[in-house]
């Protein structure tokens, strides 16, 4: 599924990215005010944006969460875990959160890991550990758990403490 509306915060930050036009409308009523909504050439990913002004961090931002409705269809992707945990809630229970496309990297089930409307960065700090837990799973599996305790120390994989707050 193409993903064609692009969403962008009140700030003009590139923030997410919809197939449907109800979801971004439905999500653009999360973010609030000032919040806009772009159609255009498909966005599966932001390389329309390189080299953009628009994101505040001087770079094209990665849209790390992929968003599957309960149909099992993927239909969004986001930046931030607090706004994927908010369209999690508007589309419901048995909708998925995923940091990769593959269901083996699901980092939240609304209905099932909890509700994400009673808090965003709950739901978000969930995806988050979940997240470090996968990656910490497929790193051991591949080069063992000596290895990822080195490379814990050395910081080339980051451990889950300092993860937190990031995407």
């Amino acid at each position: 599924m193409k993903l064609i509306w692009k969403i962008y915060n009140p700030s003009g930050e590139y923030v997410a990215a919809c197939a449907d036009a109800w979801d971004a409308a439905a999500f653009a009523s999360i973010l609030g005010y000032g919040t806009t909504l772009s159609v255009g050439v498909a966005c599966t990913t932001p390389s329309s944006l390189a080299g953009s002004p628009l994101t505040s961090r001087g770079a094209q931002m990665k849209l790390k969460w992929k968003i599957y409705n309960p149909s099992g269809e993927y239909v969004a992707a986001c930046a931030y875990a607090e706004d994927a945990a908010a369209l999690a809630s508007v589309l419901g229970d048995g909708t998925t959160v995923r940091a990769d496309h593959s269901k083996a990297w699901t980092c939240w089930t609304e209905g099932v890991d909890g509700n994400a409307y009673e808090s965003y960065d709950e739901a978000a700090a969930h995806m988050r550990s979940r997240l470090t837990e996968l990656q910490r799973s497929h790193y051991t599996k591949h080069y063992g758990e000596a290895a990822y305790e080195r490379a814990i120390n050395s910081g080339v994989v980051r451990g889950s403490d300092s993860q937190q707050g990031q995407d």
